[in-house]
């Protein structure tokens, strides 16, 4: 057979073959991709029967060296097809830019109408934004302690109706004994001036007096050092300094461990520091330090001074334990009727007691700047059909130009779009400041949301003008009756 090989034309090797496939790629899709790999097939068929092969050899030599057609076929129409989406993808943005810098022009061209709607659209959605940021970071975002849902106020009922009293110490300890409800029930004063000296010159700092249970209730260790243990309220010598007085008064030296610190006459040691995000009570104290056990009489009935945090113990509920402890009040009462009668308990979620004050205010001003946000909407939805009814005459002229429906839309959606991002971005620069962080919360609000509800009614109003263009009589320019019903939802 090799005796009989004759020259017929130039072999197609694999560098021949991959600059073939290498055209096939880079074109556009070809209808006729197996056509043209079956002629390159019986071309070196052909080849190989001009040196020598029988048609069956030059046929098996063939396939052999070329490989599965119906493969190759397969592999360039596939590569082929997303070389050709890059090209699509590539015009589309390239008409996107067209369409951003067309709807710049026609901005320009209507500077008021461009200021109103932007205005507007900064107002709304700014003021809206703020609020819901504040919403976000004091009554939706979880509070930072290991187990916040789990966490309780404790608080005594009086008979005179007060329903937010502070805590006896000798309720406390019946409560600690008795509830069943918790897995800890801690107390702590409210903060309280002592003078400090031993650290510098004099100074007043306020201090908190707690149960060390009440930081293993929070579930938040200390940044440096150690917690306060139980064995400190029989010394009541170790204290925890905030991390802003670690900062400020010791310059955040780690070796403030161990140091002596004198509050009113009285030897302290520095045990530990607390995390810059913790804050307990609401208003962030200097240091805490434990409840000497000496001072917390389990017999005294009559002077209320501590409140009560608790941590609910897995699957009870706060209606369960609320049960326990009316139950358990009602023991102690008849037990001291003198001192206790008429008094309650009330078991209330820690976050709820937390923001009680501000929560209805929020939810106010949030319904309000919605409301603003929702007329703002209504009055740039309706500006925008006012400008649909002067551009009538633009958008059928360029229908007759050979725009289609689809680009049409496209664009009014492209200048729709601008106008919101504008109206974002000057809600992001000159709206209302929303970095005030919420009770126990580090100041890390931002601004969130908002925007999006513009964007939604900005884009469903813009289309408005194709809708007058397709109408096949002529009206008058001031007639936006059919495009008001068209953009009814926007807003």
């Amino acid at each position: 057979m090799t005796a009989g090989r004759r020259g017929g034309g130039p072999e197609l090797g694999p560098k021949k073959l991959r600059a073939l496939l290498t055209r096939l790629l880079n074109r556009t899709p070809d209808p006729d991709a197996d056509e043209e790999l079956r002629f390159h097939f019986e071309m070196r068929v052909r080849d190989y029967v001009h040196r020598g092969f029988s048609e069956e050899e030059a046929r098996s030599a063939a396939r052999s060296r070329i490989g599965d057609e119906q493969a190759i076929a397969e592999a360039c129409k596939r590569i082929d097809r997303q070389a050709h989406r890059r090209e699509n993808r590539r015009a589309w943005l390239g008409e996107i830019a067209q369409d951003l810098q067309y709807g710049v022009r026609a901005l320009r061209r209507s500077p008021v109408f461009a200021l109103v709607a932007v205005g507007t659209l900064t107002a709304g959605v700014g003021a809206t934004t703020a609020i819901f940021s504040m919403v976000d970071a004091v009554l939706l975002t979880p509070l930072p302690y290991a187990q916040p849902d789990h966490l309780v106020r404790l608080w005594e009922t009086s008979p005179q109706g007060a329903t937010r009293n502070v805590v006896s110490s000798g309720n406390v300890v019946d409560w600690q004994e008795g509830a069943r409800s918790f897995d800890i029930i801690a107390a702590h004063r409210a903060p309280y001036g002592v003078a400090m000296t031993g650290q510098g010159d004099a100074t007043r700092v306020q201090v908190v007096d707690l149960q060390p249970e009440v930081l293993a209730a929070l579930g938040t260790p200390p940044a440096l050092g150690r917690p306060l243990l139980a064995g400190d309220a029989d010394t009541g010598d170790a204290v925890l300094l905030s991390h802003a007085f670690w900062t400020t008064r010791f310059g955040a030296d780690p070796s403030v461990l161990g140091q002596r610190v004198t509050l009113n006459d009285v030897p302290h040691t520095v045990v530990g520091v607390m995390p810059q995000s913790f804050a307990f009570p609401a208003n962030t104290p200097d240091l805490w330090r434990p409840v000497e056990t000496e001072f917390f009489d389990p017999n005294e009935r009559t002077s209320h001074n501590y409140e009560v945090v608790a941590l609910l113990r897995p699957g009870v509920s706060v209606g369960e334990a609320q049960s326990e402890m009316t139950a358990l009040a009602s023991a102690i009462a008849q037990r001291h009727p003198a001192e206790m009668m008429g008094w309650g308990v009330r078991v209330v979620p820690f976050h709820a007691d937390l923001t009680r004050d501000a929560r209805t205010l929020l939810w106010v001003l949030l319904g309000g700047v919605s409301v603003v946000l929702l007329i703002g909407c209504g009055n740039l939805a309706n500006l925008l059909m006012a400008r649909a009814a002067a551009r009538e005459r633009e958008m059928a002229v360029r229908g007759a130009m050979g725009a289609g429906r689809g680009r049409i839309v496209r664009q009014l959606l492209t200048e729709s779009g601008l106008l919101a991002f504008l109206g974002g971005l000057g809600a992001l620069l000159f709206g209302p400041p929303a970095d005030r962080p919420g009770p126990h919360r580090r100041p890390d609000v931002h601004l969130r949301g908002g925007g999006l509800v513009r964007v939604r009614g900005n884009l469903r109003t813009g289309p408005c003008p194709q809708a007058l263009a397709d109408r096949p009589e002529s009206r008058p320019a001031g007639d936006a009756h059919h495009c008001r019903h068209a953009a009814s939802p926007a807003g």
